[in-house]
């Protein structure tokens, strides 16, 4: 008969002997049902990191590897599955589009031996408080993989990039929704980076300008005559 804490091997054809009481492995799983239950994503990282909390004090050696985390999932009837989703279209004249923008960035430069610090390219891009996880550990034959949220998945703010055509990244501009500065009072972010609001959370004319002053006047130095209108 197994004493308590000796090393147990699991069923046959499923891998190699538990280095740790079948008790934890147990946990493990009840951790997950549970996550399960409330319709919360786990992700395999995810997984791993529980299985070092509870396993490390009685195998300080334990890894939590990705083998070990495939082996867990099949000795316990789990897969990843992926959430369905509808991709976006790209445009079908996109690749002209593309080269005929290079065209013109080539003749700018050709024309006028302008430096590559001023030429830069800015863009807006949309951040979402809560991000929906994409693949989840599920228990195997379930058709339909739930996944709960905070209800903040359709709300989000605007994260403006930009960099120059020799590869410097310009500090971001982020804007939140809102009418009045009390929508970002008490926001806090590193030194260069510009928070600021509009009643529908992205870029207009206002913030425009602003950008062109906080961001690309200050990173950019304009020190050929009339660089900075050539676009």
């Amino acid at each position: 008969m197994k004493q308590k804490g000796e090393k147990e091997r699991i069923e046959k054809g499923q891998g190699r002997k538990l280095t740790y009481p079948k008790e934890i492995d147990d946990e493990i799983l009840k951790w997950f049902l549970e996550k399960h239950d409330f319709q919360l994503a786990v992700s395999t990282e995810m997984l791993k990191q529980q299985a070092k909390i509870v396993v490390t004090p009685t195998n300080p050696a334990f890894r939590a590897s990705d083998g070990w985390a495939q082996r867990f999932k099949r000795r316990h009837n789990l897969v990843m599955r992926a959430r369905t989703s509808m991709a976006q279209k790209l445009p079908g004249d996109l690749e002209s589009k593309v080269e005929s923008f290079r065209d013109k960035v080539r003749s700018i430069r050709n024309r006028t031996d302008i430096d590559y610090r001023l030429l830069g390219n800015m863009d807006e891009t949309p951040v979402f408080f809560d991000i929906v996880p994409g693949r989840t550990v599920e228990v195997k034959g379930r058709k339909t993989v739930r996944v709960r949220t905070t209800g903040a998945e359709k709300r989000h703010f605007t994260v403006v990039l930009s960099c120059t055509a020799n590869g410097d990244i310009l500090p971001p501009m982020i804007i939140f929704k809102g009418k009045t500065k009390r929508s970002i009072k008490g926001l806090t972010a590193p030194p260069g980076v510009i928070i600021a609001h509009q009643e529908k959370g992205w870029m207009d004319g206002e913030l425009m300008l602003k950008w062109l002053d906080g961001v690309w006047n200050k990173s950019c130095q304009f020190n050929q005559p009339g660089a900075e209108s050539l676009l």
